[in-house]
């Protein structure tokens, strides 16, 4: 009877058990994209376009300086829910791009980011180590054709 009793609370317990590391994993998920910024493919990527790249406090944002160029890096939600806020803000600079997997693109990378996210999301769940690919707005102000590289790989 108290073995009964046991495995009865194990049961109900488990479900309880599982709702909080899925949820500590889903925080872990939407925290990790707003310190993309001092993520270190994006700083090799900003480096090996002859950048000085420095990163605030908590990673959540950044400025680089190339001759007649300065960037501004804002952490973009890989579910598009700030994009609106990075549009309003690109209205003070020449040019809004995304920083995705070392690549800029013109346009927000919506399904990739968002798979991307999912994945890490579920890798991590089962216990899988991998890496979290943040997408980041580059701000461009002046001639940044140090740039120009990684937009056409």
């Amino acid at each position: 009877m108290i073995r009964m009793f046991i495995v009865a609370l194990l049961l109900l317990a488990l479900p309880l058990v599982l709702k909080e590391k899925a949820g500590g994993l889903r925080d872990l998920a939407s925290t990790r994209w707003r310190e993309g910024v001092a993520n270190e493919e994006v700083l090799t990527a900003m480096r090996a376009s002859g950048m000085s790249v420095k990163v605030g406090p908590n990673g959540s944002e950044g400025t680089a300086q190339a001759a007649g160029c300065e960037l501004l890096f804002q952490p973009a939600d890989p579910r598009g829910q700030n994009l609106g806020y990075l549009i309003e803000l690109s209205k003070e600079f020449d040019r809004l791009s995304f920083l995705y997997e070392g690549r800029l693109h013109d346009e927000f990378p919506y399904l990739n980011a968002l798979t991307r996210h999912i994945l890490f999301i579920l890798l991590n769940a089962v216990g899988i180590d991998n890496d979290y690919r943040p997408v980041i707005g580059v701000f461009e102000k002046g001639a940044c054709g140090n740039l120009d590289r990684l937009r056409q790989i």
